[in-house]
């Protein structure tokens, strides 16, 4: 049986906050920093060999309506001068988290900007120990 997808039960959390006020169309990205696991190097004749990429940092990218509370809170958790965890879920039945990490800060503040409709702010966090699960090019939570 197939499992339901719904996007309104996607839970985000940076530090403690519990991020609201998603914008509609595609709201977050997670990904890991250096999305290659192996490097292919060729020599001067030709023969080739793999390294294995060591990175294990990525980052969640997330868009956010410029009036959700969450941006008060995240102004204020960009500030802190420590580590703190991250996750995200997409709420189904079996309340697996897709991927996430324990040492994570705040890499991208947007900017503040106003115009005549409401707009949309766009945040990046760093997750030094990223994890995912059902990603690709990503190893197992």
């Amino acid at each position: 049986m197939a499992e339901l997808y719904d996007p309104e039960r996607t839970i985000l959390i940076i530090g403690a906050i519990i991020v609201v006020g998603f914008i509609k169309g595609s709201f977050i990205t997670a990904e890991r920093m250096t999305p290659e696991q192996f490097i292919l190097l060729s020599g001067a004749k030709g023969d080739n060999s793999f390294t294995k990429v060591l990175d294990s940092g990525g980052k969640f990218t997330f868009r956010i309506k410029q009036t959700s509370p969450s941006n008060v809170l995240l102004f204020a958790q960009s500030a802190v001068p420590f580590e703190f965890p991250s996750q995200l879920s997409d709420g189904s039945p079996s309340g697996k988290i897709l991927a996430g990490g324990t040492q994570t800060r705040i890499l991208v503040v947007p900017n503040i900007d106003r115009a005549d409709v409401e707009g949309e702010n766009e945040w990046v966090v760093g997750i030094a120990d990223y994890r995912a699960a059902h990603l690709p090019n990503t190893p197992t939570v």
